[in-house]
């Protein structure tokens, strides 16, 4: 409530009254649905300095004057919108300032935002009509503004492309590497591959496929996650046995954690396959069961093991 005290604040909303009222702020604080969207206090250390949430794909961030002009309000927003992204299967996200609010108009193109026009709102705070800038963010505009890049001390992990599909279809069509995974044959044909790609580009949401690429920007494998929170990995056998492996996944798992909210990862692999059992136990992966798991390389289903990793136990190694 002291925050909608400001007149500075409350100006630039158009639905808050002012002075404020503490039946609105309870009416405000229960208003929001489940999986409609998320609302939040900003803190800047112990202090509170403002709230800031998405409303239905809408950006809206309040902060206390005395914060204003210190980055506080670009690294909020792009936090919520990378958020929303991730949460939510929103193809847009939209935010409206008033046109006598400069300050938020900057934010927003920082954020990447593009203003597609003007409407004119009512201001409960002003009493008046008020004219809007009305801003738009596509999900595809935010990951060609945001891709994924992991640096570890040997590897990097990023987004693959047509350039990479041969590499892929040779390293993961390996007869080696091939029966430890689902999708690869020996040898995996380019265009299984390509398509194999394209499916997995990451879309800020999980189920998605980074590449592993040595520090010289030779392509080395494949890391992802998908919609079931479940890993996969591959390295060309000439990287096995040296650390690689556990590197990426780490890299790749703390990265995964902090993007989305989700509490446990899943793996599992060959019985076949020690060294992937190793790599698991490194990073916290903790023996869930056996189960039984098909390749496209093997000629009937083999047994897997099943492992788990809850957030906790990535951050205690």
């Amino acid at each position: 409530m002291a925050l909608m005290s400001f007149w500075e604040v409350s100006k630039n909303t158009g639905t808050w009254i002012f002075p404020p009222d503490r039946d609105q702020v309870i009416e405000r604080m229960q208003k929001l649905q489940a999986g409609k969207g998320f609302a939040g206090c900003i803190f800047a250390g112990n202090e509170f300095i403002g709230t800031g949430g998405l409303n239905e794909a809408t950006l809206w961030y309040l902060l206390r004057p005395d914060h204003w002009a210190k980055g506080y309000a670009s690294e909020v927003a792009k936090a919520l919108i990378a958020y929303g992204f991730q949460r939510y299967a929103w193809d847009v996200i939209y935010a409206g300032v008033w046109d006598d609010n400069p300050a938020s108009r900057s934010v927003l193109a920082k954020c990447g935002m593009k203003q597609l026009g003007t409407a004119r709102y009512w201001s409960r705070a002003r009493s008046a009509p008020v004219t809007s800038c009305e801003h738009v963010l596509t999900r595809r505009e935010w990951l060609l503004n945001n891709p994924i890049m992991i640096d570890t001390p040997r590897v990097i992990l990023r987004g693959l492309n047509a350039d990479h599909v041969t590499d892929i279809a040779r390293i993961g069509g390996d007869q080696k590497v091939a029966p430890m995974i689902m999708r690869a044959t020996v040898p995996w044909p380019v265009h299984d591959a390509a398509a194999w790609i394209e499916a997995s580009a990451y879309n800020g949401q999980l189920g998605y496929r980074l590449g592993i690429f040595k520090t010289d920007g030779q392509l080395i494998g494949c890391i992802g996650v998908g919609p079931d929170k479940s890993l996969m990995y591959f390295l060309g056998p000439a990287y096995w046995g040296q650390g690689y492996a556990t590197e990426a996944v780490r890299a790749f798992l703390k990265d995964c954690f902090c993007r989305f909210d989700r509490e446990e990862v899943i793996a599992d692999h060959f019985h076949d396959n020690p060294a992937s059992c190793r790599v698991l136990r490194k990073v916290g992966f903790e023996y869930t069961g056996r189960a039984l798991g098909q390749s496209a390389a093997r000629e009937k289903k083999e047994e897997v093991f099943e492992y788990s990793l809850s957030r906790a136990a990535l951050c205690a190694f």
